[in-house]
């Protein structure tokens, strides 16, 4: 399923590394200060993200992003 989505995404050398389902903005940016203290070489960042969903044993997971809403 594909749906617009809040998700922590990380870049290392401009290329998308990881990124992470995030229930809403507020939880987004706590997880982003706790990661960019321990993480100097990589940028974080918060935003909406239209994604695939994948749902595996009742949680969901971002299988793959489309691309972001700006």
């Amino acid at each position: 399923m594909i749906k617009v989505v809040m998700a922590l995404c990380l870049f290392s050398g401009g290329v998308l590394i990881e990124h992470t389902l995030q229930p809403s903005l507020s939880e987004c940016l706590k997880s982003k200060r706790i990661m960019e203290r321990n993480m100097q070489t990589a940028q974080i960042v918060c935003g909406e993200v239209e994604a695939e969903i994948e749902v595996i044993q009742g949680k969901e997971f971002i299988k793959s992003i489309a691309k972001s809403k700006q």
